[in-house]
């Protein structure tokens, strides 16, 4: 790891953190990236094109950003700009690092330690691989190296890919520091368990002996990932791991980035078997890790067919082309044996006898030089009397060669073949005992499967032993594996189609009774029990597939196992088959919501509401209904609020009194946020809390309590929205809501903005921030960094606040279909930051185009837009203009009685009257923002009244300094909640200062 020391500092590359002794400091990964840039070049000048080009390569922002990430860093190094000792400004042209700096490396795995390994089983000898070994063997070399390498080893099913890659696996095994992770890919119908291969490989990894360091690790740089693991339960508190609001791609970059840090002084071999079965969440996991820039010693190999991927059209294809394209991969693909190769394989099995040419040349015509067809001739004609090798007679070929050696054996390994081929390519003993029990077998004890199967393994041909994890309940016994899949099916084959069933029924209930409420077989469970014809049972594990899926943050997968259970649906006979239908259209459509496609989830939930009226069950038409509204929100806001209507008025048709309360506050809730304020709405909205705590339901109450935070803020009960705030917060956090928790924290902090709380302010934007940022929630990092705007915009702290409004406008503008929220807030707080500038012309730009998207934004942005519109216009000396946005103005205000804009409005007015000289007029409009505030704390308005009372006072030649005291008391009380934020400090005090001017 790179390490670079200056001062009291320790700056940690692969940690991605600053340290001052056990102190982390806070800083976005914006300026952590510019100081890394800084330190690692000191004494240099590094310019803001670079800087821009660098840290901000994916973005459009102007020099603004830098100087606000520059005095984020200076904040916490507290390096006083005026005399340096980290950063030093270079007038107009960048910054030099001019403290002394430090570089080490150091690594936590490069103590000479053996790693763990897997057990890797004896392989024989190869025989004509050379070329091929002595590939792996350099692209190793390479690897150790730092020059990460990504290997397919590819060719038709027999051709040897796993007998190359265990060979070289166990030389590898022997090399210094070179950790071994091996997964296998699992064939299922529609999509499998998302990263089954990744997790299977470091589940085995993580069991080793000496794996504590690597288990430490990954709970550190990855806790997405260790909270997959729950075998790692007894070493890491997985109810610890800093997983809320988890995203796909958190988990990319999470396991990318620990194997970075582990991999700095050990190599990692990662080797994924039969990728042609891969599911789509492993595949992208293979291609970060091929296109991550850097170096890193890692070598991944996988292996497939490649005549599988075009007959199911699987991914892995496209994925292997374009790698292939930028060069970022190699391909091994492995060939038959030519007649030399046969006969020397020949040579090495029997070393006691000779063959003539007529042998070796009838064994490679009928195998095509196969490698597993020639081993199994081979293992026939050992098997026969005499050991030797008939010259006259090759048997016609492999299926038949596998029949007969399957038919030889006796009848309890027949039969435990039979249900390990329908258990899987893997199965464990005790998975077969109850079904072989079932079948008739009375002797089939635990102990004596094992010693059937030990005994096959021994063999050779058809099995061998593999590591094999307990199962959740406790359960440990031997695991087997097929000696290749074309083994297993041609066992498969040999089963009865109804004697498939009932094993498929058997084994199903051994791994149900086994897993209990595991979640790691689901996937399997759902393809045992659709093959016993038993779709109800299969669909309810897909279900669960789905949603340990999702637990994974791996969307398409999850969607893919509804997709399979829609089609089951119409097998299941009789009245419960609307019932599943509703729960999978259900679960598709709030997969689609958290992937972003609304108008697939509007689809989805359109079916589920025709559904349920088919089905004649009004309670959840109700509920489809709100959440066909959720998602048309995004869609069309017209439907949106046509649908939440409708849900209303079906409500009212229903005796559950919770729904019905449910429905009415989520409804007017989405009146108050479109359609403006409403005292019914918030009843509703107030009595589906109460409704939801009464009837003990968290999750209805953690929804209506958040959103309760909305109206409590329109109305100015601070206080009121800030303790509702910190319930919702607690609630979402209990029931893992990333959504409601993220959607809170926005609440709380506009709550606290207009109390004058900046202080906690501050910490909610810092921590709503971090959230964002490390789950990749671009939308929600923007939203927050606009109320952080909104702050800057009330410490006229304009450079900052048009730097934060920059990353809303290029979204809006990148993407204008989305919404037209981003641009509407970042709007306002641009044409804010002109009015602090005294640009009032500036600010107009900015406001009044919004004139014509102001009808379904969310309605608490209208109030500080109408306030901008009204004071921009009395900059501009326009007070008849300012009156008319001012009655509006306070018309929008008056309904909800929100005093913060309430007095503004006045104020305003006021500030219009007193520029045209009707001075009367100006001091009846303070009288009414004075008893606006009489009422209640409103920060942001008191001072301003302050001030043009003096001005007031100004003008009428009277004494107004109390008028002036009282304003610069006010600020200072906001000046002081600014500890943290210095440079925010500074800039309202520096205005404070002159304010009389």
């Amino acid at each position: 790891m790179t390490i670079l020391r200056f001062g009291p500092f320790l700056l940690d590359v692969a940690d991605a953190s600053v340290r001052r002794g056990d102190d982390i400091l806070k800083l976005t990964p914006k300026a952590f990236a510019v100081l890394e840039l800084l330190a690692g070049r000191p004494n240099q000048l590094v310019t803001k094109k670079e800087l821009l080009d660098s840290v901000w390569a994916d973005v459009i922002v102007g020099d603004a950003v830098i100087k606000v990430t520059v005095r984020e860093i200076r904040k916490a190094l507290d390096d006083d700009p005026r005399d340096p000792r980290f950063i030093q400004t270079v007038h107009r042209r960048g910054y030099r690092f001019v403290g002394d700096v430090v570089r080490e490396t150091a690594s936590a795995f490069g103590s000479g330690a053996p790693p763990p390994r897997s057990p890797i089983a004896p392989v024989p000898d190869l025989v004509a691989r050379e070329d091929a070994t002595s590939q792996l063997d350099g692209w190793l070399d390479d690897a150790r190296g730092g020059q990460r390498r990504m290997v397919f080893v590819t060719g038709e099913p027999g051709i040897g890919k796993t007998s190359l890659v265990e060979a070289f696996a166990a030389r590898a095994a022997a090399t210094p520091a070179v950790w071994i992770a091996r997964g296998q890919c699992i064939e299922h119908y529609g999509s499998g368990e998302a990263y089954l291969p990744v997790l299977d490989a470091l589940g085995r990894l993580c069991r080793c002996d000496g794996a504590d360091a690597f288990v430490e690790l990954l709970a550190r740089y990855a806790p997405t990932w260790i909270a997959q693991m729950p075998a790692l339960a007894g070493q890491v508190d997985v109810e610890q791991l800093e997983v809320l609001g988890a995203t796909h791609e958190r988990m990319l970059r999470e396991m990318a980035e620990a194997l970075e840090v582990f991999l700095d002084g050990a190599t990692l071999l990662l080797v994924l078997e039969d990728l042609h079965w891969a599911d789509f969440s492993t595949l992208d996991l293979i291609s970060l890790l091929a296109r991550r820039p850097g170096s890193a010693r890692l070598m991944v190999v996988g292996t497939y067919r490649p005549v599988d991927l075009v007959i199911s059209g699987h991914p892995l294809r496209g994925l292997v082309r374009d790698l292939s394209s930028h060069r970022v991969c190699e391909d091994l693909p492995l060939r038959s044996f030519d007649e030399a190769g046969v006969g020397e394989y020949l040579g090495r099995r029997f070393p006691e006898r000779a063959f003539d040419a007529g042998v070796t040349r009838r064994i490679h015509e009928q195998t095509g030089g196969n490698p597993l067809f020639v081993s199994h001739v081979a293992d026939h004609f050992e098997s026969q009397d005499g050991g030797g090798l008939d010259d006259t007679v090759v048997p016609e070929g492999i299926r038949q060669v596998m029949e007969r050696r399957f038919e030889s054996l006796a009848e309890p390994e027949r039969k435990l073949l039979e249900a390990g081929s329908v258990a899987g390519h893997e199965f464990d003993a005790a998975a077969l005992v109850g079904a072989l029990r079932s079948g008739g077998d009375k002797d089939a004890t635990l102990d004596a499967v094992e010693e059937r199967g030990d005994a096959l393994a021994a063999r050779g041909d058809f099995l061998r032993s593999v590591e094999a994890p307990p199962w959740p309940d406790g359960t440990v016994s031997a695991r087997y594996m097929f000696r290749h899949a074309l083994v297993q099916n041609i066992v498969y084959d040999q089963v009865s189609p109804s004697r498939r069933a009932r094993l498929h029924r058997w084994v199903g209930e051994a791994l149900e009774g086994g897993y209990g409420d595991a979640d790691g077989q689901a996937a399997a469970l759902a393809l045992h029990f659709e093959h016993a014809h038993q779709p109800d049972k299969a669909i309810h594990y897909l279900q669960r597939a789905a949603a340990n899926a999702r637990r994974r943050h791996a969307n398409r997968e999850a969607l893919g196992h509804l997709v399979r259970a829609t089609e089951l649906v119409g097998q299941v006979r009789g009245s419960e088959r609307l019932g599943l239908l509703l729960d999978v259209l259900e679960g598709r459509g709030l997969i689609k919501r958290a992937m972003g496609d609304m108008s697939g989830a509007a689809d989805e939930f359109d079916a589920l509401v025709q559904t349920a009226r088919e089905a004649g069950n009004t309670e959840r038409e109700v509920e489809a209904l709100l959440l066909l509204g959720s998602v048309l929100f995004w869609v069309g806001r017209e439907r949106c609020l046509a649908t939440v209507d409708e849900a209303l008025a079906r409500s009212r048709e229903i005796d559950n009194e919770l729904l019905r309360a449910h429905a009415a506050g989520w409804c007017a809730h989405w009146n108050l946020n479109l359609r403006g304020w409403s005292d019914d709405d918030a009843a509703a909205c107030l009595h589906a809390v109460e409704s939801a705590r009464r009837h003990g339901d968290r999750r209805l109450l953690c929804l209506h309590v958040v959103r309760s935070v909305y109206l409590h803020m329109l109305r100015s009960d601070y206080d009121v929205a800030d303790r509702a705030a910190q319930e919702g917060a607690a609630l979402a956090l209990e029931l893992a809501d990333a959504f409601d928790y993220l959607l809170v924290h926005f609440f709380r902090a506009w709550t606290l903005l207009h109390a004058g709380r900046w202080d906690e302010l501050l910490r909610v934007l810092d921590h709503g921030e971090e959230i964002a940022r490390k789950n990749g929630h671009e939308l929600w990092e923007i939203l927050f960094g606009l109320v952080r705007g909104q702050l800057c915009d009330q410490c006229f702290a304009y450079e900052e606040a048009t730097a934060l409004a920059e990353p809303a406008l290029t979204r809006a503008s990148e993407f204008p279909s989305e919404t037209g929220q981003l641009r509407y807030h970042g709007s306002i707080v641009r044409g804010l930051a002109e009015l602090c500038r005294n640009k009032p012309g500036n600010a107009r730009k900015w406001l009044d185009p919004l004139e014509g998207e102001t009808e379904h934004v969310d309605w608490m942005l209208h109030l500080p837009w109408l306030w901008g519109r009204a004071a921009s216009r009395t900059k501009a000396k326009s007070p008849a203009q300012s009156i008319a946005v001012v009655q509006l103005l306070l018309k929008t205000a008056r309904g909800p009685g929100e005093r913060t804009y309430l007095a503004l409005g006045h104020r305003v007015a006021a500030e219009a009257h007193l520029h045209a000289g009707e001075l009367d007029r100006a001091s009846a409009e303070l009288e009414k923002a004075r008893a606006v505030l009489k009422q209640g704390a409103a920060p942001l308005a008191e001072w301003r009244v302050e001030v043009t009372a003096g001005r007031l006072k100004r003008a009428q030649q009277t004494d107004g300094d109390a008028c002036w005291r009282a304003a610069e008391e006010c600020l200072e009380i906001l000046a002081e909640t600014l500890g943290e934020a210095p440079d925010l400090q500074a800039t309202i005090r520096k205005y404070r200062d002159r304010l009389r001017a």
